[in-house]
């Protein structure tokens, strides 16, 4: 092997190692896990079926890339609290983040009421495990913030538009 060859192997190998201890200094590396959305009605979006076998293989599949934490999202209360039972037994953290979409505030607060109590029925038995994210995108999920019926005609109205145009300069 020539020296050019050599010094070339050396480098990567170098930058392979710092690339090594900046990823081992993250204390979290996950994934979003979907278990069903719901938008425009009863459009679904994601996981339309959770059988409990296949979310339990899909968190170890998880557990095995290395993620130690696993952010739950979607629509349906039951199917956030089995795949975080799941992965909590599994020794993940759990980002619970339920998410509905197109409502208006009252039916958004009565939504994520239901949610805290589902989420704090967990947290009593895994406090150290378990984050609450709420909202993820609730400026343009929320039905009253933006103007639009629904996401899609927030996220595509002339002031949405005009705003994220001002926020880029």
């Amino acid at each position: 092997m020539d020296a050019s060859t050599s010094n070339k192997i050396k480098f990567f190998i170098n930058q392979i190692i710092k690339i090594k201890r900046k990823v081992s200094q993250i204390k979290r590396k996950g994934i979003c896990y979907d278990v069903g959305r719901v938008m425009l009605g009863n459009k679904k979006i994601g996981a339309q079926i959770l059988i409990q076998m296949l979310c339990t293989e899909n968190l170890r599949s998880l557990k095995m890339t290395f993620c130690n934490t696993v952010r739950i999202c979607g629509l349906d209360i039951n199917r956030l609290v089995i795949a975080a039972k799941d992965a909590l037994k599994q020794g993940l953290e759990i980002w619970f983040s339920p998410e509905i979409w197109d409502k208006n505030q009252e039916e958004t607060l009565d939504y994520i009421v239901k949610a805290v109590g589902a989420a704090e029925k967990l947290r009593i038995q895994h406090s150290e495990k378990l984050v609450f994210s709420l909202g993820s995108e609730l400026t343009i999920f929320m039905h009253g913030i933006l103007e639009g019926n629904n996401f899609y005609e927030r996220i595509n109205h002339p002031s949405f538009v005009l705003h994220i145009s001002q926020a880029r300069q």
